[in-house]
């Protein structure tokens, strides 16, 4: 009986690490499965504005997701370094970020997403240790619903 256990736990032990149902799966796998890369806008042929934000998606390095929100030349972009990415439903996503990564103002955010139908809306957004900024797709501050972003590539 003890060989037996001491054989099963070696087996354990030696066994090389399979992936698992219970592993995560890649960020940049969950962003291309829900078909997030690219160019998003309210008005795709129209410029970044704050009435009309571009959001790009992409991969700066293998590994590496990024967002990049452009409101006009006359405001600075919105950066985003992904750094975690889980699909919490059919059309649902839900990531941890760095807001603009290495300034002063970074800052840990927890946000979710829908997704589906060529078409992306920021539904939760809160700062770690802070307010929620964003609930159920609308902003908190002002009562008003997030953007619904069209796909443009």
């Amino acid at each position: 009986m003890r060989i037996a256990a001491l054989v099963a736990m070696a087996a354990i032990v030696l066994m090389p690490n399979l992936p698992s149902a219970a592993d995560p799966v890649p960020m940049e796998a969950v962003f291309t499965e829900m078909g997030l890369f690219g160019h998003w806008a309210l008005d795709c042929a129209g410029p970044p504005s704050l009435a009309n934000p571009h959001v790009r998606i992409a991969t700066p390095e293998p590994g590496e997701v990024e967002e990049v929100h452009e409101h006009g030349l006359e405001f600075s972009a919105n950066r985003y370094r992904i750094l975690s990415a889980e699909r919490v439903g059919e059309d649902r996503l839900q990531i941890t970020a760095i807001f603009q990564p290495g300034t002063d103002t970074s800052q840990l955010q927890t946000l979710a997403f829908q997704v589906g139908r060529g078409t992306r809306r920021t539904l939760f957004n809160q700062p770690d240790g802070a307010a929620v900024r964003v609930r159920d797709g609308v902003v908190v501050a002002n009562g008003r619903r997030t953007p619904l972003l069209k796909k443009c590539d």
